[in-house]
């Protein structure tokens, strides 16, 4: 099973989209247990019934469990819950995109070297010197790594920035 947050998130869409290819890969079958709301911006009434998909965790038909978790559409009440719910399964569970999880195995993609190839594109082939750096939500181990990426780059080949940059 894969245990994710709301699918309407691209990053979240797109790491489900390549689980779901594997799985079809190997021959096997999988349910996605995902909300159809934004747990941090729906009625909590609303969001009390969304909850209740998580409860399938506790099915004996899964196997073990990818979890997406997002605290910016779970938020912390819900992340907690489902994790528990997890732990409780007494399955496997690999969460996806985290650094280290205290309980559970972690992986996560690196988007280091792809974006020091873009910053040293924009550098060396087009010659920008002045470049800012959308990277994402500061909490976001690969917004982490871009900004990561980027200063390096920008060190790398002696041009300026500050805070302000990024």
């Amino acid at each position: 099973g894969i245990v994710t947050s709301i699918l309407s998130r691209n990053h979240i869409r797109s790491i489900v989209r390549g689980a779901l290819a594997q799985v079809r890969e190997a021959g096997c079958d999988c349910i996605v247990l995902a909300p159809l709301c934004h747990f941090t911006q729906c009625e909590p009434e609303h969001a009390d019934a969304e909850r209740s998909i998580y409860q399938m965790i506790l099915s004996d038909a899964f196997d073990g469990f990818l979890y997406v978790k997002d605290d910016a559409t779970m938020g912390s009440e819900v992340i907690e819950e489902v994790e528990e719910l997890l732990l409780r399964s007494h399955k496997y569970v690999m969460t996806v995109d985290e650094r280290e999880h205290p309980i559970f195995d972690s992986t996560q993609y690196d988007d280091y070297d792809d974006f020091s190839k873009v910053v040293r594109h924009l550098i060396e082939v087009h010659g920008y010197k002045k470049i800012y750096c959308l990277t994402g939500p500061q909490v976001l181990f690969q917004a982490q790594t871009r900004l990561k990426a980027y200063q390096n780059q920008m060190t790398e080949h002696g041009l300026y920035f500050d805070e302000s940059y990024y």
